[in-house]
């Protein structure tokens, strides 16, 4: 599967939740993050590290870290959610921060 395909693949996924977060269906303060897998063929297991390691980069840069730490994951309450795109995985996040 060409680069292409699995971009455009990837940005209809991304478009389907934005719609759902601007109708309600999530929460405006949701983060929605979607993420590639580096290769093909790395499996749900590496999705989700991958998927979690997007995580905590985002959430280390938004807390002013310069480096990544899992201490941002302490707080956060992260869902992830596995979409089969042909022979690839896309680990799409919703993120958020714990507010109490």
């Amino acid at each position: 599967m060409s680069k292409g395909v699995v971009e455009k693949e990837i940005g209809h996924e991304r478009r389907e939740l934005e719609i759902r977060q601007h109708k309600g269906s999530i929460a405006p303060g949701v983060v929605l993050l979607t993420v590639e897998d580096p290769e093909i063929r790395v499996g749900s297991g590496g999705a989700t590290l991958n998927a979690l390691l997007v995580a905590a980069e985002h959430l280390s840069a938004k807390a002013g870290y310069t480096v990544v730490t899992s201490d941002v994951l302490q707080t956060a309450r992260i869902l992830i959610l596995h979409m089969a795109c042909s022979s690839l995985y896309i680990a799409i996040l919703f993120k958020c921060l714990q507010t109490h």
